[in-house]
């Protein structure tokens, strides 16, 4: 029989635990203990597991909704963060190689003081793409952050990496700084002036799925398709894998077997597969409303489900 057990449990990033059982212990006593520590670390474990699954799915949601600009998804995707880590402020910032900020929020958006020294907790990721994503919470209360809130910090970072670094992204901010429109800019402006001038016009929008492995093909396919247009029409990267036409005179299905020949430029290369197709169709006579790209690219997503490769399409009439 002993008077006290202790043992060190070792958590995440060089952490431990120093657990101390006092009173008569005997064998068996001491094998139960031995076991309680065992399955308490896996407890710890699992839960970690679980709450930065969690955050991973409840980030991603946030940062899919591609009507909102990136910088919103950012902002919005923080404010998950800091709920879930009870913290006072979250911060997101992406630089470029060359030190450029391509993006930038934080939560709360207003100014905040400064917390307190050894209460703020912060990732930084290096992407592939050479850009730096880093990630900070801190908390006003001093707080210190437990081996769950490194683990959910973790998982958080690694999900806006991902999604900071693609060209979704890095596209938008590039367009800001330059001052030229976004590609739906573009072609929202030159539908809405085509209509103006008593000309139909047709917006298509193909989603090239997994189109994310082979970053820069989007912007060579996009080079194919301009080459079979006429010279009227315009063709356009929306993001990484996601290509925008708009087609003057030209009905919704006229427009869909033009798309279907002109996905030929994709078809066939490795992780390309399916394509989806999707038209919104603005005509003369009746009510102008923008957010005819927003429609096509609806309608390929529709389409998932119906026809995973060649899509059905409709015309949109409002």
């Amino acid at each position: 029989m002993i008077a006290s057990y202790v043992c060190q449990l070792r958590r995440a990033r060089g952490r431990a635990w120093l657990l101390v059982f006092t009173g008569a212990i005997d064998a068996y006593d001491l094998q139960r203990l031995v076991a309680y520590v065992a399955l308490l670390d896996v407890a710890l474990a699992f839960a970690s597991a679980d709450a930065a699954a969690r955050v991973t799915i409840t980030l991603a949601r946030r940062l899919a909704d591609v009507e909102d600009p990136a910088d919103t998804r950012a902002t919005l995707a923080l404010e998950e963060l800091r709920g879930v880590l009870t913290a006072s402020s979250a911060t997101l910032s992406v630089e470029s190689a060359n030190g450029d900020v391509v993006l930038r929020a934080s939560s709360p958006v207003v100014g905040h003081s400064e917390t307190a020294k050894g209460s703020r907790l912060t990732v930084v990721n290096r992407s592939d793409r050479q850009y730096t994503t880093t990630v900070s919470v801190g908390r006003a209360d001093g707080l210190q952050f437990t081996p769950r809130d490194h683990a959910v910090a973790t998982a958080a970072a690694d999900v806006l990496n991902a999604w900071a670094a693609s060209a979704r992204v890095a596209t938008s901010k590039r367009d800001r700084r330059t001052g030229a429109p976004a590609f739906y800019e573009v072609m929202e402006r030159s539908a809405r002036e085509a209509v103006e001038r008593g000309a139909p016009v047709t917006a298509v929008v193909l989603l090239i799925r997994d189109a994310v492995v082979s970053p820069g093909s989007t912007q060579r396919w996009v080079a194919g398709m301009r080459g079979q247009m006429r010279p009227s029409d315009l063709a356009g990267m929306l993001a990484e894998g996601e290509i925008g036409l708009l087609m003057h005179d030209t009905t919704a299905q006229h427009a869909k077997t033009i798309a279907s020949r002109l996905r030929t430029v994709v078809d066939g290369l490795p992780g390309t597969e399916p394509i989806l197709i999707g038209v919104a169709t603005r005509v003369p006579g009746l009510p102008i409303l923008d957010g005819i790209v927003r429609e096509a690219r609806t309608d390929a997503l529709n389409n998932r489900n119906t026809d995973r490769n060649a899509g059905t399409t409709r015309e949109v009439r409002r």
